[in-house]
């Protein structure tokens, strides 16, 4: 699979498997390219740095990486010992990435140097990347429980309960709603039932 970004003037790819491209939109010319060691995926584009990830299936170890949009050195990474990392979300001057694991640790990295800002433990894996709006984090939890966060802080400000274990979350003006593979289900921002 080949992961495609574009951004100003700049199309960033991945062959889907261990290289980066960086090109000019229009012309195709190759701005420079990388080759890893591990299969990658480039993930997200900021003002400054092409969020890549890399797992190695062999060692279960996973890495995001930033590299400079202008020449494609490594400007910081992001280290886990987890087979795999969750899309990568960027809000509010944080990058939430999730680590794939049975707790959905969830991280909001600074996206310019790959610092922690924080960090929150789910009570189980993620169903779903973090969704987020009107600076709150909601995250539905494969034990079916949503949270909602902070997107400052990380601190948790509220949970919901739902019937299912496998929900998918989105959202509208009118409020969220989440999927449990039958049924679409509406709450409140608060996380109410609708």
């Amino acid at each position: 699979m080949t992961d495609v970004f574009t951004a100003g003037d700049q199309v960033f790819a991945t062959n889907g498997r261990r290289n980066v491209y960086a090109l000019t939109a229009g012309s195709g010319e190759k701005q420079w390219a990388i080759e890893t060691d591990v299969a990658v995926s480039v993930e997200t584009v900021t003002e400054d740095n092409v969020l890549v990830e890399a797992y190695d299936d062999q060692r279960e170890e996973s890495t995001l990486f930033a590299l400079d949009r202008s020449s494609g050195e490594e400007n910081w990474r992001f280290e886990r010992d987890e087979h795999t990392l969750g899309p990568v979300v960027l809000a509010g001057g944080h990058a939430l990435v999730e680590a794939a694991d049975r707790t959905g640790t969830v991280f909001a990295l600074d996206p310019a140097t790959g610092e922690i800002h924080w960090q929150f433990e789910c009570d189980a894996s993620l169903s779903d990347a973090p969704l987020v709006f009107d600076g709150k984090v909601y995250l539905a939890s494969q034990s079916g429980t949503i949270h909602r966060l902070e997107l400052s802080s990380g601190t948790e400000t509220r949970s919901y309960q739902t019937e299912s274990s496998d929900n998918n979350l989105t959202h509208n003006s009118a409020g969220l709603y989440y999927f449990d593979g039958a049924v679409v289900y509406g709450i409140t921002r608060s996380l109410k039932p609708a």
